[in-house]
C-alpha cells in the first residue's frame, strides 16, 4: 500500500505540487490515491481540502482521512463550489486523479490565478486535453504532470513507515478488504460491486 497509493498521493503533494500551509486545495477522486492527497494535503497543513467525487461512501471516507469540504459531483457543479467556497478566488492547488479528460478541465476551472493544477490520474494514451490558452496564460497558472508522487523510495518509505506508526498516516483504512488468491478471479468479475472498496490485498 505504501509503494503505490501511499507513495503517489502523499508524494503528489509533497515532492510534486510542493503545497504550502494555509493554501488551499481541491482533490477530484477519492479512491486510494486522491485519500492519500488529502492526507498529504493535512501534513502539509493546508487550509481547506476538499475532496470531489461521485460516490458519496468516498466522501465519507474523504472526511476521515481529513477533507474539510464535501463535493458530490452527481449533484452539484464542482467547479461553482469551489468558487464559492473561496469568495470567487479559486483554490491553489488542484489535483486530478480520474484520468479523464472532462474531470481535468473542471480541475483547471477551479484554480486561483497563479494556481496549479497537478494530474496524478492515468488518462488512456489517446485521450487529449484542451483548454483556452489565452486564459491560462493571462491567469498565470501551471499544468503539471505527476507520476508516482515524485518520490524517492529509500529515502520516503521509511519517512512514511514513520509517519504511519506515530499516527500521522493512515494506512490500515485503506484496506477495505482481504481474499485469497483463488478468490481473485471472482473478485475482478465484481470489482465495482462494492462502491467503498479503496484497497483489496491477497493473502497467499
Amino acid at each position: 500500500v505504501i509503494g503505490c497509493a501511499v507513495a503517489t498521493g502523499v508524494g503528489a503533494v509533497l515532492h510534486s505540487a510542493h503545497v504550502n500551509a494555509g493554501e488551499t486545495v481541491v482533490v477530484f477522486g477519492a479512491g486510494g490515491v486522491g485519500l492519500n492527497i488529502i492526507q498529504g494535503a493535512v501534513l502539509a497543513h493546508a487550509g481547506l481540502i476538499a475532496a470531489a467525487d461521485l460516490l458519496p461512501p468516498k466522501l465519507t471516507l474523504a472526511a476521515d482521512f481529513g477533507a474539510t469540504h464535501l463535493i458530490d459531483t452527481s449533484q452539484i457543479d464542482p467547479v461553482k463550489r469551489i468558487l464559492e467556497l473561496t469568495d470567487g478566488r479559486g483554490v491553489d492547488h488542484a489535483f486530478e486523479v480520474t484520468g479523464i479528460p472532462a474531470v481535468m478541465t473542471q480541475a483547471l476551472g477551479c484554480l486561483a490565478q497563479g494556481g496549479r493544477l497537478t494530474l496524478v490520474g492515468a488518462a488512456a494514451r489517446d485521450v487529449d486535453f484542451a483548454f483556452r490558452p489565452r486564459l491560462f496564460m493571462s491567469r498565470q497558472q501551471t499544468i503539471s504532470g505527476c507520476i508516482y508522487g515524485a518520490c524517492q523510495p529509500a529515502l520516503d518509505f521509511p519517512r512514511f513507515v514513520n509517519w504511519y506508526e506515530s499516527g500521522e498516516l493512515k494506512i490500515d483504512e485503506l484496506v477495505t478488504g482481504v481474499i485469497t488468491l483463488d478468490e481473485l478471479p471472482g473478485f475482478f468479475r465484481n470489482l465495482t460491486a462494492d462502491l467503498s472498496a479503496i484497497r483489496t490485498l491477497i493473502r497467499f
